[in-house]
């Protein structure tokens, strides 16, 4: 083999390896909201209604992320004022991934001890916007539902309407 068949060789091997390495990279997927429904006793209460969010299945960490936004504060109209925005992020492990005739449900879960009493925080993200058969109950095709309950007693219940789901390819974060 000569010195250029050879660099050519090595060359597309380590193109292939490149290739096969940056395809298997986990993904995320991401919708934007646009309707809120917010129980009174939602945990994330902010001092102004919530105008915008998103939330993101990330796949490399294996959690769901459900951020929502509002304004810091009223601006009157006609004032100039400072648009800063209030954020709450929650953040739960994902424990299962089902897939039906209806689309996806991504689940995410956690249980934790507040005080004397066991919290169970949950987000269930539906993907509708597959080929579907089943008759769709929202104009959109992403749909988050947040549970809150507190020992045997359901405290609360959200629920977001969204935007299709897109997928990106993130890079880990290391902790």
């Amino acid at each position: 083999m000569s010195f250029i068949q050879s660099a050519l060789f090595i060359t597309v091997i380590a193109i292939s390896q490149f290739a096969a390495a940056t395809s298997i990279a986990p993904t995320s997927t991401t919708s934007q909201l646009a309707s809120f429904q917010l129980s009174s006793d939602f945990p994330y209460q902010m001092s102004q209604p919530v105008n915008g969010g998103s939330v993101t299945i990330d796949h490399w960490n294996k959690s769901v992320v459900l951020s929502l936004y509002a304004p810091a504060a009223a601006c009157d109209i006609g004032m100039m004022c400072i648009q800063a925005l209030q954020q709450q992020i929650v953040t739960l492990p994902l424990v299962q991934v089902q897939v039906s005739e209806c689309g996806r449900k991504f689940v995410a879960q956690q249980t934790r001890q507040v005080g004397v009493s066991v919290v169970v925080e949950s987000l269930v993200v539906t993907d509708l916007s597959g080929d579907l058969s089943c008759e769709i109950e929202s104009a959109y095709p992403t749909v988050v539902e947040y549970f809150y309950q507190t020992g045997n007693q359901a405290v609360g219940y959200s629920r977001f309407h969204g935007t299709q789901l897109r997928q990106f390819v993130q890079e880990p974060i290391f902790q």
